[in-house]
């Protein structure tokens, strides 16, 4: 009985390689060359094509963007407390602009006089202390932000109103190790130190064999300005005293932090040796510590041109 090839897919020509398939149809040796069908309408229903995903979004997107006012229509209005924030920035940005002016300027001042004092100091001769030169100074100028009397240092001095104070240099402070080259003024009040380091006078004195000689100085905001960098002078650091024909040497062996009401036994110490103790603040932004840097008096050389004959 002959088969009936085509109910069961088969052709009659399948036992042939050369002709396999039909005759509309090329042959195929793999799943991979099997032609392209296009899908079914029920699969096109269930999987609709990528582009109507994107076209949906859009129309959400238009039909969103539709209930937005116009950017030509949204205009800003001026209000009245537009008005008030504008005048704070503006007060604010003129107060610190002032205030970065001003502090430069009075830096720039006080680094002049403190040159000038600096110059003035007679190193290659003896102190005559009746006989001082100095520099006459306006009470109310280049004042240091938060300057104030400590609680061993104002020892009822006061200043006359109307009337310029003299600044008078008794020596020079060199510190290598900071790049500190400044004047060491005769007394350490207010007006003083605008303009250099001041001496202590209740201390011992600054030319003498023994005793603490003790220093103040401002811990400026501009980096290297006064005592500015003491906090980085440290232990073995050679401290140098050039005055009265002399050049003094000292040598670095202690340092403290304290509070400021600790610091008035310790400025009245006696020491059998010869000290020089500098003293200034610590602990921005409040600066309510104080440094202390002790150093100890280690060679004395004469700076007295030897005399030719």
């Amino acid at each position: 009985m002959k088969k009936n090839n085509h109910l069961n897919g088969t052709n009659d020509n399948s036992n042939n390689p050369q002709n396999f398939g039909t005759p509309n149809q090329p042959p195929y040796n793999t799943p991979y060359q099997q032609p392209f069908q296009q899908p079914q309408a029920w699969q096109q229903a269930a999987y609709p094509p990528r582009q109507n995903f994107i076209a949906a979004d859009q129309r959400v997107s238009l039909e969103r963007d539709h209930h937005k006012p116009s950017k030509s229509k949204r205009r800003w209005q001026f209000k009245w407390y537009d008005a008030i924030i504008l005048l704070v920035a503006l007060i604010m940005f003129s107060s610190a602009a002032y205030y970065f002016i001003s502090s430069r300027a009075t830096r720039e001042k006080q680094k002049k006089i403190s040159s000038e004092l600096y110059d003035l100091v007679p190193v290659e001769q003896q102190v005559d202390p009746n006989n001082r030169q100095g520099i006459y100074v306006d009470p109310d100028a280049n004042k240091v932000a938060g300057e104030q009397w400590e609680v061993f240092s104002n020892n009822g001095e006061s200043y006359p109103q109307g009337k310029k104070v003299l600044i008078q240099p008794i020596g020079r402070l060199q510190i290598s190790s900071i790049d500190l080259s400044l004047p060491i003024l005769s007394k350490a009040g207010l007006i003083e130190l605008r303009y250099g380091i001041g001496h202590h006078q209740t201390s011992a004195p600054l030319y003498g064999d023994s005793g603490l000689s003790v220093l103040f100085g401002h811990h400026m905001i501009e980096k290297g300005h006064y005592f500015n960098r003491l906090d980085e002078v440290e232990i073995g650091a050679e401290v140098k005293v050039l005055g009265n024909n002399k050049e003094y040497t000292y040598k670095v062996d202690k340092r403290l932090i304290v509070q400021p009401q600790e610091i008035v036994p310790l400025i009245k110490e006696k020491t059998a040796d010869k000290y020089l103790l500098m003293i200034t603040c610590v602990n921005p932004p409040s600066f309510d510590q104080r440094l202390l840097v002790y150093a100890k008096l280690t060679d004395v050389k004469d700076l007295t041109s030897p005399k030719s004959n």
